[in-house]
């Protein structure tokens, strides 16, 4: 049991110390993200970004799956309705995007490279972002930095950005 203690103190440590927070924003030593970010970011009007919006209730995220159009810039907004802190991880998305900023409450973040977002209880954070690279992408409620995807907590999430912008989702209608 003590080398048990022993190897898993350190790791421990290491994993911790591969993800700072602040302010509620996760970054993550090594984490991959769009090189132009702030060149995608400076030339959008975000008055006429489309908002999205996430509902956090009893564990549980609303809308499970939601769909962006490649090249198209966002406000997705997650409202948190428990009354305890929800961490919205999503690694892989956050490196698909070109994040402009992240709102929570007064407390403000331009951080171009995240993994996560704490939003605390009953409170409403709002990221800006464009979607840059197509695909699926699994987000989840974890606090646990190098546990993404291995330890998958209640359900399955998607950011889904194979549309490209020209194309009209089925739920829009036939193009």
């Amino acid at each position: 049991m003590n080398a048990f203690r022993c190897f898993l103190y350190p790791v421990a440590a290491l994993a911790l110390a591969a993800c700072a927070v602040s302010n509620g924003v996760y970054t993550e030593f090594g984490a991959t993200c769009i090189a132009d970010s702030a060149e995608r970011v400076a030339k959008v009007n975000w008055l006429e970004a489309e908002t999205v919006d996430l509902r956090i209730r009893q564990g549980s995220y609303t809308p499970t799956i939601i769909r962006l159009r490649q090249d198209s810039p966002y406000v997705l907004r997650i409202s948190n309705g428990d009354d305890s802190n929800r961490i919205f991880r999503a690694n892989e998305f956050f490196g698909a995007v070109a994040l402009a900023k992240v709102t929570m409450g007064e407390f403000e973040s331009d951080e171009s490279c995240i993994s996560a977002i704490a939003v605390p209880a009953m409170e409403t954070a709002e990221v800006r972002f464009v979607a840059v690279r197509d695909g699926r992408y699994e987000f989840e409620d974890n606090p646990l930095p190098l546990c993404q995807g291995h330890c998958r907590l209640r359900q399955r999430r998607h950011l889904d950005q194979r549309y490209p912008r020209h194309q009209v989702t089925a739920a829009s209608g036939p193009s």
